[in-house]
């Protein structure tokens, strides 16, 4: 099986785009004007059940309050199994990797929430000093807190799953099992 490194091309693409985005964001390009339209159309034209549908799923992108202990949870459990502390390595990491870049972001940022009817143009950035909802935390805590617990549960995988997919990530999960 060949060993598959990540491209770095890719990360810096993503990385240019996201900055690309907010500085398009920040000098209030026609890119705001597109950005308040789509906010204008889906807040006019929102069934009840694509509400409902968007709350669990808000609901399911909290970091703090569902995804992180969740995580813990798995990481406990999978540590368990396997006799090891390595499981809470990427919990670790995913708490560290969410407060070092998006908490000093929604602070630089001072973006309050676009639905905030107290300030006159909540959609500004570098605006409010009290505003903390640019860049969105619940798409980071997707990605992060999903990566995670992808990680923990692989550990929970035989040996056999793990090496019948050949994109699969092997972390601990293909060591043999204590029992």
């Amino acid at each position: 099986m060949r060993n598959v490194r990540p491209a770095l091309w890719f990360d810096l693409v993503l990385l240019a785009l996201f900055v690309a985005i907010t500085v398009a964001l920040a000098l209030r390009t026609p890119l705001l004007s597109v950005d308040l339209a789509v906010r204008d159309f889906v807040d006019a034209h929102r069934p009840t059940w694509a509400y409902w549908t968007a709350r669990v799923f808000n609901y399911l992108g909290q970091g703090g309050q569902v995804l992180t202990p969740l995580a813990v949870l798995t990481a406990v459990f999978v540590g368990w199994r396997t006799h090891s502390v390595r499981p809470a390595l990427p919990v670790i990491g995913g708490t560290v990797i969410t407060y070092v870049t998006i908490g000093p972001l929604k602070v630089w940022t001072d973006r309050t929430a676009a639905s905030d009817d107290d300030v006159v143009h909540p959609e500004y950035l570098f605006h409010v000093p009290t505003g903390m909802s640019y860049p969105s935390g619940h798409v980071v805590n997707a990605i992060v807190w999903y990566g995670v617990l992808a990680i923990l549960l692989g550990g929970l995988l035989p040996p056999a799953s793990c090496a019948s997919s050949a994109t699969a990530p092997r972390p601990w999960c293909c060591s043999p099992r204590r029992t």
